[in-house]
């Protein structure tokens, strides 16, 4: 992540990525298929409703060890859904010790299976170049397809791509429309992109109520950099009157988010 001293973290997709900019004409394909698969495919997860496994309700509640004990005792038998948790925990090292490898083998099983999560993980292995070398083209790919089945994380990471000219001929109206569509579906990290996008005026009328708005919204759902993002804006007056009291009421939950998401991962030595 970025250093705590810099001063903005936007433009940010779910990790941070390194400023090396490539091209294609990927780019020039009409994005309408892709959105109208996704509408459709979130309308279809909405209306299909199902009970959690005890696995997957810990692995919602963040606890990662005990997810990772249950799929562990049942390594032969995970199902799609299991497998991209399994490869979640191994990138994040969450519950286990951090593994690249062990985290793109479950996820590309997952992916092949069918799990539109595990096709958007994948993507960010190659965007970050987490065990591998960095290749955005192929990020651009796997984000495209898990868009395309639905998820709104791989939208916004779409859009992030588009935005930033990594591995797509940087376009910021295509971007928008992919943090536009992410946010109304949820997704915070995209509120927190499109919130400062109106903040900043790029690629779109610059508007400090909605990109205030759009930010407080993904703050209250717990995203560190949209937190991060407020405090900067309130600490330096921008498109506000300066407020230093709001802004470290906003770091203090800024450094309280961070100690809870490290808190997160496997310590080897951690006390039993």
């Amino acid at each position: 992540c970025k250093d705590e001293s810099e001063d903005s973290y936007a433009h940010q997709s779910s990790l941070v990525s390194p400023p090396v900019l490539t091209n294609t004409d990927s780019t020039l394909e009409n994005l309408h298929p892709i959105f109208d698969n996704f509408n459709q495919q979130v309308e279809n997860t909405v209306a299909f409703a199902v009970e959690l496994s005890e696995i997957e309700l810990s692995f919602n509640n963040n606890d990662y060890t005990k997810s990772y004990e249950a799929l562990a005792a049942k390594i032969e038998e995970l199902v799609p859904s299991e497998m991209h948790m399994l490869g979640y925990l191994y990138l994040h090292g969450y519950g286990i010790k951090e593994d690249y490898d062990q985290a793109r083998a479950w996820l590309a099983q997952a992916s092949s299976k069918g799990s539109r999560e595990a096709t958007n993980l994948l993507g960010i292995i190659y965007e970050k170049g987490y065990g591998v070398k960095v290749d955005y083209n192929t990020a651009f790919k796997y984000y495209r397809s898990s868009a395309s089945a639905g998820h709104p994380l791989a939208l916004n990471n779409m859009g992030f791509l588009y935005e930033n000219g990594l591995g797509v001929i940087q376009d910021m109206q295509k971007a928008i429309q992919c943090y536009e569509l992410a946010a109304n579906r949820g997704n915070a990290l995209a509120m927190n992109n499109l919130g400062w996008a109106y903040m900043t005026g790029r690629g779109v009328e610059g508007s400090p109520d909605k990109g205030i708005a759009l930010l407080k919204q993904a703050a209250d759902k717990k995203e560190l950099l949209a937190v991060r993002n407020l405090e900067y804006i309130y600490r330096e007056g921008l498109k506000v009157d300066k407020d230093l009291q709001e802004a470290q009421k906003l770091r203090i939950k800024a450094d309280s988010l961070r100690n809870y998401y490290d808190g997160l991962r496997y310590v080897a030595d951690k006390p039993s």
